[in-house]
């Protein structure tokens, strides 16, 4: 068969993209100025609420940083008609979330459609009320909760302070952009309810917001809805903001932090145009080609030539008042932070000499637009495009204009741009050293006093309210003369019926059995083979096998070497993954429907004949080894590892990590990966999971071409039995991290396996102890006590093996304190205390987070991939869904006195060993015992 040529695969992927140029959307605005925008998707029973604030960190007064994030927490607080915003949420099945960007600030909810009145009343409510529903003890709580935030995502984490060191260097004191939205404990102290309440009357007001409802509902509904609901709210007065002037940063600011680090780091940045301003769209692609994969440039020249970083990324952080392009590099143990800047050079320099080659740069415009028709499947997705869109182009239809910024990219206009914004003489330079490092005297670079950046180009302006269509008057009918419409919740919608959709089953005839299901909202298709065999056939002195087998597999397979093999799959759009896991290892697939046959042939190639190339080799595991042993920087990861470990011992396979440790992956040889894959990537250990826009024929056709000659070379897999876990009785075990601000707490125990007949009602009960947001841990622990940012657990089962875990990370100082709330909510649930309304609410939760995991093909075939791998067939899935119901308080109840036996798990503490012990005594826990990481 004749290959297509590159122009007619790309015009087959521009037809593809048919869907993703228009979405239908109806956009007007209320007479308050509140812009409304409406989309319609009845693929699945949900409905998403999304509502964009135009206010965020650069809004801020001086003395004030991190409050428009700090608003964030607030918001979900309640007022006098809600005060349980989050209870009342759950219980009809929704979830929502929020984020704070230096730009805007974004709410977002989602449940069952049926549940959609509540949604828009509960978002119209706190928009008419919260600030007068405002307290100082909300305040304070939110307050301690944002700090421990801080502390988890900043201070406590490897690197986590570079973001704030880069804004200050690249701004000078008292811009906008000058602080992080996180802020500054001392600020975040500082905040009063009187500026909470001043705030939310300036910026969380009707003409300052967009909102956006999609999802599975009828239009001639909801819009009288969302009049009565938000029609009467004052609008606001206007936001004035002050003109601000373009950074005029010149010079090289160079500056070194030191960090509780195995590696150094090498980070530049420089100032960039302004989001969706021209240039915004040539460094995005700029950055893929800089970075994205082993093909890029900087990952040829610092990881696979000269060996030089470990690790190396370049992003253009997108900003409305001028943006950000970045590389970070991580140094490789044993070279210099000097030749590493040097090299780094080198490869901009030569970018900047001359065009990419039009193909190139091609490939990397398939990744945004195959992209773009991927984030087209959730209605959560598409309702924050569309308002985001609706954010920056006025017209939330937005899709088409935004592909086409980079479509029409040249390789000159990347170039120049390259040229003309990363130069060499205007940047910041930022050294990361460890404290090691430091300590051995290693002299700190001064940083000169230069002051901030180019010009960057102006920002787009915000839609001004002509450009939008004006609703009609609300009818006088709506809103009846002293009658607030918000005082009662409105009804829900009659409930629409969901059954898990049915796949369509064909076995290829080398007996490898299919599962597809046909879904023609997006030309995609979705492919996940999954291959039994994983981790558990390691030892402890393999530890890492068969996880680096699944990295190998795209490292070059066929005719193709791994650049050849990355850039046909770019010219596809198509994007191509593996993982291990214990008793199985898993590949997936995805890519636009027209091009399945060509990308189903690199996909085939990968699964049966990956290349194992020597060269390839050394390069993943010495990548690898160098990640494994960085890992020791991060206290979560330090924290699951030696947990699994303890609790289940070195020869389990749940004891020990799936990635390996830095010194077995490094004494793994080729030959250990090419006898795994002979053994297990056989047709008769295999199974396809797939879902997309074709027709089961057409797909069986194109499948049984790729794969049908794929055969087996040996006896079929079957897994070996377990071992009991090693640990019999509670220890407390401590890993030391001196000076750490926060530590990690984390319980392990024993649970039933999953073909354990009560395991569906487990994760109910796993739900409702600290599965969702208002689990009991994570109102113990965060919104009641303020200890930590969040506090949950995991129900963790498999054929044969199972286990419980619970963890947060709290504040050095409160760890005995959070302790001893693990052991409350132990002891409480199992006394069986569990209400109807609690077992109702988690009913609700499980069976709309089931119901929304189908709403991507990924989701789908994760899902049914996930039930394979637990010995179930896909109708499982709606006859648990139909036991929910069933699980009543007393039901949970029988279950609860045998559902946390931490007295036989471990409790791992990984923090400030000489801060934490202390605060033990009186818990009536066993003494604690030193463990290290290694």
């Amino acid at each position: 068969m004749m290959k297509r040529s590159l122009a007619a695969l790309l015009l087959l992927s521009t037809l593809s993209l048919g869907a993703a140029q228009s979405v239908a959307a109806e956009q007007y605005r209320l007479p308050n100025g509140l812009n409304v925008v409406l989309h319609v998707d009845r693929t699945l029973p949900v409905a998403s609420v999304n509502v964009w604030y135009r206010v965020g960190s650069k809004d801020e007064v001086a003395g004030r940083s991190g409050f428009a994030h700090l608003f964030e927490h607030l918001m979900f607080m309640g007022t006098k008609r809600a005060p349980n915003f989050d209870d009342i949420m759950e219980a009809g099945g929704g979830s929502n979330n929020a984020s704070t960007s230096r730009d805007r600030t974004n709410y977002y909810s989602s449940g069952p459609s049926s549940f959609l009145p509540t949604l828009l009343w509960l978002e119209a409510d706190r928009m008419e009320a919260l600030g007068a529903s405002m307290t100082q003890e909300k305040l304070g709580l939110q307050r301690d909760v944002v700090k421990n935030e801080r502390r988890q995502r900043y201070e406590n984490a490897p690197y986590g302070l570079v973001p704030e060191t880069l804004s200050r260097l690249l701004y000078p004191q008292g811009h906008p952009y000058y602080q992080i939205p996180i802020g500054t404990t001392q600020d975040i102290d500082a905040a009063t309810v009187n500026d909470v309440r001043s705030f939310f009357q300036t910026y969380y007001v009707p003409s300052n917001a967009s909102l956006v409802v999609a999802g599975d509902f009828d239009p001639a509904v909801v819009k009288p809805l969302i009049a009565r609901l938000f029609g009467d709210l004052p609008g606001g007065q206007p936001v004035v903001r002050k003109p601000v002037p373009p950074v005029n940063f010149q010079g090289v600011k160079r500056s070194t932090l030191t960090d509780r680090v195995q590696a150094a780091k090498t980070v530049m940045a420089w100032h960039s145009p302004a989001i969706m301003g021209p240039g915004d769209a040539e460094l995005d692609l700029a950055s893929l080609l800089l970075s994205d994969g082993v093909t890029s440039r900087l990952y040829q020249k610092l990881v696979a030539e000269t060996g030089l970083a470990s690790d190396v990324s370049a992003y253009q952080q997108s900003q409305l008042l001028g943006s950000v392009f970045v590389i970070e590099a991580t140094l490789a143990p044993g070279k210099s932070q000097d030749a590493l800047e040097a090299a780094i050079d080198e490869v901009l320099r030569d970018f900047s000499a001359r065009p990419v080659d039009a193909a190139e740069l091609r490939r990397q415009v398939e990744k945004y637009e195959f992209a773009t028709l991927s984030s087209l499947q959730a209605v959560e997705d598409k309702a924050d495009s569309l308002n985001a869109y609706a954010f920056y182009f006025g017209q939330p239809d937005g899709f088409k204009r935004d592909l086409d910024r980079y479509r029409n990219a040249t390789p000159e206009s990347v170039r120049a741009t390259v040229a003309r914004v990363l130069n060499p003489q205007n940047r910041v330079i930022l050294r990361v050293v460890p404290q090691t490092q430091a300590a051995q005297g290693q002299a700190q670079q001064s940083a000169p006093q230069a002051q901030a950046t180019q010009a960057a180009s102006q920002p787009p302006q915000a839609p001004t309210q002509a450009q939008v269509p004006q609703a009609p008057p609300t009818p006088p009918q709506t809103l009846r003369s002293g009658v607030n419409p918000r005082d009662q919740r409105p009804a829900d919608l009659a409930p629409r019926a969901f059954t898990p959709p049915a796949p369509t089953e064909f076995t290829l005839s080398n007996g490898v059995k299919v599962q597809y299901w046909q879904r023609g909202t997006v030309p995609l298709v979705s492919i996940q083979t999954v291959v039994r065999g994983g981790s558990e056939l390691d030892t402890p002195a393999t530890a890492g096998r068969a996880a680096t087998l699944a990295d190998m597999l795209d490292e070059g397979a066929g005719n193709l070497d791994a650049r050849g093999f990355q850039s046909a799959l770019d010219q596809l759009g198509a994007q191509f993954g593996a993982s291990a896991a214990r008793r199985y290892t898993t590949a997936s697939l995805s890519v636009t429907a027209e091009n399945l046959a060509p990308a189903l042939r690199l996909y085939a190639d990968a699964l049966t004949r990956p290349r194992l190339d020597e060269a390839e080799f050394a390069r993943v595991q010495r990548v690898n080894v160098q990640a494994l042993e960085r890992a020791r920087d991060n206290p979560g990861t330090v924290a699951s590892i030696v947990s699994q470990r303890e609790f289940f011992g070195q020869n389990h396979p749940y004891g020990r990590p799936l990635s390996g440790y830095a010194n077995t992956v490094g004494n793994l040889k080729l030959a250990d990966l090419r006898a795994l894959h002979t053994r297990l990537f056989q047709p008769q250990n295999a199974a396809i999971f797939a879902a997309g826009s074709l027709s089961p024929e057409e797909f069986k056709a194109s499948l049984e071409q790729a794969l049908g000659t794929w055969k087996n070379t040996g006896s079929a897999y079957t897994s070996p039995t377990y071992p009991a876990p090693a640990n019999r009785a509670l220890r407390v075990l401590v890993v030391d991290k001196p000076g750490a601000p926060q530590t990690v707490v984390r319980f392990v125990m024993p649970a039933p396996p999953v073909q354990d007949a009560r395991s569906n009602a487990l994760r109910s009960l796993n739900t409702l102890l600290g599965g969702s947001f208002t689990s009991r841990l994570q109102q113990n622990l965060r919104e009641d006590k303020g200890y930590t940012y969040g506090a949950g657990s995991g129900l963790l089962q498999d054929v044969g093996t199972g286990y419980l875990v619970t963890t947060a990370n709290v504040e050095t100082g409160v760890t005995g304190p959070a302790v001893r709330e693990f052991l409350n909510e132990f002891t409480r649930l199992r006394q069986g205390d569990v209400t109807a309304d609690e077992a109702a609410k988690t009913a609700a939760t499980r069976r709309a987070d089931t119901v929304a995991s189908l709403g991507t093909l990924e989701g789908l075939v994760s899902t049914a991939a996930g039930l394979y791998a637990q010995g179930k067939p896909f109708s499982a899935l709606g006859q648990e869904l139909e036991q929910l119901g069933r699980f009543g308080a007393a039901d949970l109840n029988r279950l609860a006195p045998a559902a946390l036996p931490y007295e036989q798990g471990v409790l791992v503490l990984v923090g400030d060993r000489a801060k934490i012990v202390p605060q033990l005594q009186g818990l009536g826990l066993p003494a604690p015992v030193e463990v290290k990481f290694d």
